[in-house]
């Protein structure tokens, strides 16, 4: 009986930790997408975005690391989108050409 309780317990989170890794993996291909768009490399990006390295971008977009809310915050500034619309399956990308001039 109670190995049916932690199954019960251990299902919900095990789904919540899926939809984690999902939500972060859609993340990483809207983010290559706008990089894309723009005409960006991963180290020019990184490079827009202060980055000593690209590995940190490249991970994101391929959906191995999380990406903290401070950068979501950046990249949908950078690229004129919403972070709903970056971490939101439901939401398109929709964007405005702005170039970023330094």
């Amino acid at each position: 009986m109670s190995g049916s309780f932690f199954h019960f317990i251990d299902f919900p989170l095990l789904r919540l930790q899926l939809l984690t890794c999902q939500v972060m993996k859609k993340f990483g291909e809207k983010l290559r997408v706008l990089r894309k768009q723009r005409g960006l490399s991963v180290r020019e990006l990184a490079q827009i975005l202060g980055h000593a390295s690209h590995a940190y971008l490249s991970r994101i977009e391929t959906g191995q690391k999380k990406p903290s809310l401070e950068f979501a915050i950046t990249i949908a500034k950078l690229f004129n989108v919403t972070v709903d619309q970056l971490v939101n399956d439901e939401l398109e990308l929709t964007t405005r050409i702005n170039y970023v001039c330094e």
